[in-house]
Formats: C-alpha cells, structure tokens, sequence
C-alpha cells in the first residue's frame, strides 16, 4: 500500500511538473472563422466602420503542437475609406484548447490583393494566457486563403511561441 501510495504521489508530481513546463517552438497550420455577425458604422466623412464577432478554429499541421485545436471568440474592426479600399483591419481572440488552457491573441491586416497576398494578409501575436499558456509570448503571419461575404473564412497560419 505504501509502494503504490508512493509512486502515484511521484507520478503526480512529475505530471504537476510537467503540465507547468516551459515550452517553446514553432508552429503553422490552418484556421476556419465562422458564424459572424457584422455591426456596420457609416461616419460623418463616408468612412465606413465594421465591426464583427465571431468563431475561430485554429489547428495545427503538428498534432503535438500546443497550439492545435483552440477554439476563440474574436472580435475585429475594419476600416473602408470613401473610396471603398480598406483602410485599415485588425482585432483580437480569446479562447481555449480542448483541455482548458485559456490563449488570447491580436492580428493585424498588413498586406491586401498583391501578387503576394491575393485576399487578406498579417501578423498575430499573443497578449496572454492561462495553464499551459500562462506567460505566452510569440507571434507570427497569416494569409486568408478565402473570405466569403457573409464573412466567414479560412486561411493558413504560422510563427513561434514559448513560454517562462
């Protein structure tokens, strides 16, 4: 009885050990957006502000990879000129992986309908997290690969991450 109260105690602690770990990588893989809902602004210029809330699933190409299957609520807001050319398009992510640990992230539009970029471009990086992802720092780029007009989309990711 003292044996096995032992090494489940040992067991225990390695595994309370290693769920604090520190990790660091790099990662890419794909995302999905959906089920949007859009708040559109018209100012007093002709700018126009839309706002949106939505889904986002992220997975990566490396099933071992920290960062696969997160599932976050994201809100965003572009930017369209009078001329009807985006201005400007960025916003921020809140969620959880299937075990619980809470990431948050922002991403911002910097590159648009290029020889390059065809639909949407940017970068991302981390603000914060929880469990594994506590202390998270890293970022990286994004490419839209499609954007629907109902807003839905999907896209391809990648860039690094650790935590302390």
């Amino acid at each position: 009885m003292l044996r096995t109260t032992l090494i489940a105690s040992i067991a225990l602690l390695f595994g309370a050990a290693a769920a604090s770990a520190q990790m660091k990588g790099t990662s890419k893989g794909n995302y999905a957006t959906m089920q949007p809902a859009l708040d559109t602004m018209k100012t007093a210029d002709g700018t126009m502000l839309i706002g949106g809330h939505y889904t986002q699933v992220t997975f990566a190409n490396d099933a071992t990879s920290p960062l696969n299957n997160t599932k976050d609520k994201c809100n965003s807001l572009m930017v369209v000129g009078k001329d009807g050319k985006t201005v400007s398009y960025s916003g921020s992510c809140f969620g959880l992986d299937a075990a619980g640990n809470g990431e948050s992230f922002w991403w911002r539009q910097t590159e648009a309908a290029s020889a390059t970029c065809p639909s949407f471009c940017g970068v991302w990086g981390f603000f914060s997290g929880s469990g594994k992802f506590a202390n998270i720092t890293g970022g990286g780029t994004w490419k839209a690969a499609a954007a629907f007009a109902d807003g839905t989309g999907m896209g391809t990711w990648e860039g690094s991450y650790e935590t302390k």
